[in-house]
């Protein structure tokens, strides 16, 4: 049986890769806890810089770099004092 803490470093190494690593578009559907649809939006749109990986046209195929993920995670943020006005 695994401890939490080694359970808490698996956890933080899937969560957090390099931001050189490429990610699919399902891992960062999940990492912003949205469906699909609104990651290849962005990526349509241009507000997601991604790469299509072998052959074909298929969607699996996108991969986005995980330093872009978070580029765009921080241009998305939301003032919280907005919020209380």
């Amino acid at each position: 049986m695994e401890t939490t803490e080694s359970t808490e470093s698996a956890v933080a190494e899937v969560s957090a890769p390099s931001s050189t690593t490429y990610v699919k578009v399902k891992w960062i559907a999940g990492y912003f806890a949205v469906g699909l649809s609104t990651i290849y939006d962005a990526i349509e749109a241009g507000d997601l810089p991604a790469i299509r990986v072998g052959r074909g046209t298929h969607k699996a195929g996108i991969r986005v770099r995980f330093a872009d993920v978070q580029a765009y995670e921080q241009s998305r943020q939301i003032n919280p004092a907005a919020l209380t006005a």
